[in-house]
Formats: structure tokens, sequence, C-alpha cells
């Protein structure tokens, strides 16, 4: 877990996990609360204390969370067999949960395993019902141009581009005129790539 301050008194989260430790302490039953506790408990290494607040946290949710922040510290602790034992069963568990395929997908993402991730990302896109959020054809876009296959990034954004359309009925603006610009930029990689 490298981060951009070597100086780990500057970058870690100390002061952070001490608050939401305390506002665990004082909502038990919150569920939030543990969510944004987890994070930075993982992001510091903290992996024994995670797995403790994952373990609460199961007492209170019945929900894929708990399954899926446990697969998170397994990951960042280098440990993927046993993080992809938990999402397989997360999975079976929890298959009506539409959001919890996105957290398999960036778990898989998380392990370098970018094809799994994209088939997660699409039953993401497959389970939920209109409107839909365009965050897994976002992230299909970015691993298909981290491939070097533009294409594939293009035909992700051009299918963001039509769930604007039909489920937000967003058709103009700054949010769908970033996805022209990102096309144009791809499709320059493209000739640029044929040229060179």
């Amino acid at each position: 877990m490298c981060r951009s301050c070597g100086d780990w008194c500057a970058s870690n989260h100390f002061a952070l996990i001490e608050y939401y430790k305390e506002f665990v302490e004082n909502h038990p039953d919150y569920v939030p609360g543990y969510l944004w506790l987890l994070s930075p408990l993982i992001e510091d290494g903290r992996f024994r204390e995670a797995d403790e607040y994952c373990a609460r946290l199961a007492r209170i949710d019945d929900t894929y969370r708990p399954q899926l922040f446990k697969s998170h510290n397994l990951i960042a602790q280098g440990n993927w067999d046993e993080a992809q034992d938990v999402l397989r069963e997360m999975e079976c568990r929890h298959s009506d949960s539409w959001i919890m395929y996105l957290g398999i997908g960036d778990c898989m993402v998380r392990m370098g395993k970018y094809e799994e991730a994209k088939v997660y990302y699409r039953k993401y896109m497959q389970h939920q019902t209109p409107p839909r959020y365009t965050d897994s054809l976002t992230s299909i876009a970015q691993l298909c141009e981290i491939q070097g296959d533009y294409a594939g990034a293009i035909e992700a954004i051009r299918q963001e581009i039509e769930l604007l359309a039909g489920d937000w009925n967003t058709l103009t603006g700054e949010t769908v005129d970033q996805h022209t610009r990102n096309i144009e930029r791809l499709q320059n990689k493209i000739r640029l790539s044929q040229t060179g």
C-alpha cells in the first residue's frame, strides 16, 4: 500500500480513525459509521482492527457489506484466494443485490483481474432497474483503455451516452459533452497507433 507521501505520520488516517472509532462506540447500531471506519483502517494497514470491526458490522448488517469489506481487507493483505472465496459466498448469499456486483467488480480490479471485473460490471448493469447508474460502464471504459482496447473503451462510453439519454433523459450539457470529448481522444489514440 503505497501512498504519495512517504512520511507515515503525515499520510496515515490516525485522526479520522480515532474519530470514527468513537463514533461507532457512541452509535453501535449505525451501519454507515462502520463503513466510514473500515476504509481508512484497511488503507492504513490496520488489518486486525478492520477484522474486528467487520465482525461487529456483520452482527448488525445482514447485507453484502460485511463480506465486501472483509474481502477488501484480505485483498489489501495479499490474501487473494481467501478474498475470492468470501466474494463467491457473498455472491451466492446476495445475488438479488445489484450493487453487490459492482463491489465484486471493484475487488477484481484491485486484484488485477480485469476481464473478471468486466463480467461483474456487466452483471451490475443487467441487475439494475432504470434509472441505472453509469459507474460500471465508466469502469469498463477505463479498463479497456488500460488494456489498449480503445475501441472497447469507445463502445462502453457510447453505452454510457445511451444510458444517460434513455434512463435519465440527459441529452446535452457537460455530462454528455465529456463523453463526446473522451471518444474523440480515444479515436485519436487509435489513429496514432495505426500510423505509428
